[in-house]
């Protein structure tokens, strides 16, 4: 008699699982770049649950994805929202990095990209390529509205206005002597930068 009682509570248990079961994941995504690299921000919604998450990165998806970081053990709660962090301290500067999650127990994220740029401690970064000069601006409150390219003698040699975040010289006009970069902020204010390319 005990046991076929003990059985029934054993089924009755088991069966109690499966129709609690979670069959899907709610999560939300958003990220952000800093000087430190990239950032994922993960919020798993209520009663949500997976069995560790990981960040997976590539800059070319068809050579395959590596892991930068993972979070081990039950991430999510039954009670209410979760969030974690993910972060890539050593994204490919000034190009396309390629991103994916993997929920344990889930299955993957969709993949999604980010091009990374290292602004440091300014809301202006510099890159020099062997056609441009690439301004990026990091929207710190004010927008860069324009970037005008000076002799160290006070003439202009280029203007240029940002659009998406960014403007470009060519580079030709700034070879082989020193000048002086002028960004206007739509504040009024301005950034001045001395650059020297060579030859």
């Amino acid at each position: 008699m005990m046991r076929k009682l003990l059985l029934g509570l054993s089924a009755a248990a088991c069966l109690c699982l499966e129709t609690q079961a979670q069959t899907e994941l709610s999560y939300s995504l958003s990220f952000r770049t800093d000087a430190l690299g990239f950032h994922v921000d993960v919020t798993l919604g209520k009663g949500s649950t997976c069995f560790g998450i990981s960040l997976y990165h590539s800059t070319d998806p068809s050579q395959g994805y590596v892991q930068v970081q993972d979070i081990a053990g039950v991430c999510g709660s039954s009670d209410a929202a979760t969030y974690y962090t993910l972060d890539h301290s050593s994204p490919l500067p000034f190009d396309s990095n390629y991103y994916y999650l993997e929920f344990n127990g889930f299955g993957q994220s969709l993949p999604f990209s980010q091009f990374y740029v290292p602004f440091e401690r300014s809301q202006i970064a510099t890159l020099i390529d062997h056609q441009w000069i690439w301004v990026y601006n990091q929207d710190m409150g004010f927008r860069a509205m324009r970037v005008d390219l000076y002799s160290m003698q006070g003439q202009i040699r280029a203007s240029a206005t940002f659009s998406s975040g960014r403007a470009s010289i060519p580079v030709f006009l700034a070879k082989g002597r020193a000048s002086l970069m002028v960004i206007q902020l739509e504040n009024g204010q301005y950034i001045t930068t001395k650059i020297y390319i060579p030859e």
